[in-house]
């Protein structure tokens, strides 16, 4: 019974990993003081758990999109 108990623990111990991961989207719109969108502005996104970096820049409507 152990045996069979120890199996099905282990067996369910990557499903319950890979359950944790999350994807999302972070975008938004650079615009200067007085509203005007910049286009071509460099944005670094930073998890701050894993310090990783995601690298974009904005387009000529000032936008940007970041995935991670």
């Amino acid at each position: 019974m152990s045996l069979r108990l120890l199996f099905f623990i282990l067996g369910g111990c990557p499903a319950a990993l890979f359950a944790q991961e999350f994807r999302g989207t972070l975008s938004g719109t650079i615009t200067d003081s007085s509203g005007a969108q910049i286009e071509g502005a460099k944005i670094t996104v930073t998890e701050t758990h894993t310090g990783t970096k995601i690298d974009t820049s904005s387009t000529s409507a000032g936008q940007y999109t970041a995935p991670f």
